[in-house]
């Protein structure tokens, strides 16, 4: 298994980005990967430094940046103090998600750690969360972090839909958490049986239809399995019939899972779409944190 060699990490110095910080800085640790903090000065904010001080903004803004860099500096010595790793900072303007993914990019990251949540909860209302876009618009993997980190991650649940970039978040579920249990679920959409029999159909070709669709979703997430080449006891097969996200989030509580790791992209067209749909559910409505992986990683 390929292992991760380099993380970037991006904080806006609030509470939630000191906890993506943290977990960033353990995972380093974990897999003796380089760490890389990146702050982000928006250009929303420049905008209103020239506004507030039209006379010296160029001087303003210098200020701004050395501050930046103090700060990240200053917050690298406390993860070199508790992590015992090193941390290379970097400070640049933009877009927050644009530079974000920019600098991902760059460094050839695997995977970019990002609060689930910045400081600026309701300029992200308006203007779109800076969580969401680097999620969905970035193709490297993005661990959107919601919880604490005191241990590497113990229980990891891996929605799959069998399109490439659910394969995908399946190595990169082993990768990120080689020790973890994890568990690979398939959530079966059909009628419910009561419409089934509304239109005329038996029991048996409903009770037939079901042990099929079961047995055809296990075959494939064996082959699933066995492709990312890991032993088929290394990882627990669910399949459920049901509306995805209710599962999915139902599942994540039963499971206790501290990680869920998601595919971005469908197979084609309306399944991208859905795939997509499912996931920002799942960001909303579950606890977790949530690691999303494109088809190409």
């Amino acid at each position: 298994m390929v292992r991760i060699k380099r993380i970037i990490v991006a904080t806006d110095f609030s509470l939630r980005a000191a906890l993506a910080v943290r977990r960033a800085a353990l995972l380093a640790a974990q897999h003796g990967a380089e760490l890389h903090l990146l702050h982000v000065i928006d250009t929303f904010y420049l905008g209103m430094l020239r506004q507030l001080a039209p006379m010296e903004p160029i001087a303003e803004e210098q200020r701004l940046l050395r501050w930046a860099g103090s700060e990240l500096a200053r917050r690298a010595e406390q993860l070199r103090a508790e992590h015992g790793v090193d941390s290379q900072c970097h400070v640049a303007t933009g877009h927050a998600h644009e530079e974000i993914n920019r600098h991902a990019e760059s460094l050839q990251a695997d995977m970019i750690v990002i609060g689930a949540q910045g400081e600026n909860f309701i300029r992200e209302i308006f203007f779109g969360s800076t969580t969401m876009k680097s999620l969905f618009k970035g193709q490297r993997p993005t661990l959107a972090v919601r919880t604490k980190a005191t241990e590497a991650y113990q229980q990891v649940l891996v929605p799959t839909n069998f399109s490439p970039s659910s394969h995908q978040a399946l190595l990169m579920a082993l990768k990120v958490a080689p020790k973890a249990a994890i568990s690979l679920l398939h959530v079966c959409e059909m009628p419910s049986p009561e419409n089934m029999r509304t239109a005329g159909i038996d029991e048996s070709s409903i009770q037939a239809y079901r042990t099929k669709t079961l047995d055809d979703a296990q075959a494939t997430m064996s082959g699933i399995i066995a492709d990312c080449g890991v032993e088929r006891d290394d990882v627990e097969i669910v399949v459920e019939f049901g509306y995805p996200p209710a599962v999915i989030k139902e599942k994540a509580q039963s499971f206790g899972a501290d990680l869920l790791v998601i595919g971005k992209g469908g197979k084609a067209g309306h399944q991208e779409v859905l795939l997509s749909s499912v996931a920002k559910h799942v960001m909303y409505e579950t606890e977790g944190d949530i690691l999303l992986v494109d088809a190409g990683r």
